[in-house]
């Protein structure tokens, strides 16, 4: 997937991963840093483990997944209300959206619990990072979060303390903010 993403522009550009995103934004850094000017790794680590549960449930297409997903993915709290958007809700939103991917969610987790490059990629890193992780992440925890940031040279970790997984639709204001301070203040484009 990262060669796929390498092909689609031809300049330094900043590139922001979540989750599986977060594992091919750092695949693509290992393997064409002359492409990447600055990192953004949300909800992501150099590895990131697969519940054999969810596997098995998503392998097979079952709704069960979807439910796991959007169970782990969200505070508790925040699935019951106060988005700072009236009328949002983004478990809701999130569910429908994989629930629409179903056929490949099996596929994409599998490729997920395989990437093995992970620590490799992050020690190549030579561009400023920012990763965030929700403190309340149950499908990649803090503490593995943490790990990443450390195997990054300079990287700047910030915490959205009351989000999970979801951070950028859980917390998008915070998230927002994290985002456009880092990038205003460090992508200089050529």
């Amino acid at each position: 997937m990262a060669a796929w993403v390498a092909g689609q522009f031809d300049r330094p550009v900043a590139v922001v991963g979540h989750s599986m995103g977060g594992l091919i934004a750092l695949e693509l850094t290992r393997i064409r840093p002359d492409l990447v000017a600055r990192l953004v790794l949300t909800g992501t680590s150099t590895s990131i483990e697969v519940n054999p549960e969810l596997q098995e449930a998503a392998d097979n297409r079952l709704d069960r997944a979807v439910s796991m997903i959007v169970g782990w993915s969200y505070d508790p709290i925040g699935r019951l209300g106060g988005h700072p958007d009236p009328g949002i809700a983004p478990a809701i939103v999130s569910g429908r959206l994989l629930e629409s991917e179903l056929g490949n969610l099996g596929i994409d987790l599998r490729a997920t619990g395989a990437y093995g490059r992970g620590a490799e990629a992050a020690a190549s890193v030579k561009v400023p990072t920012l990763v965030i992780a929700g403190g309340l992440d149950r499908m990649v925890p803090l503490a593995s979060v943490r790990r990443l940031a450390a195997a990054i040279d300079g990287a700047q970790l910030e915490v959205v303390e009351r989000a999970g997984h979801m951070m950028v639709t859980e917390a998008p204001n915070e998230v927002r903010k994290l985002l456009a301070s880092f990038l205003l203040l460090t992508f200089r484009p050529a």
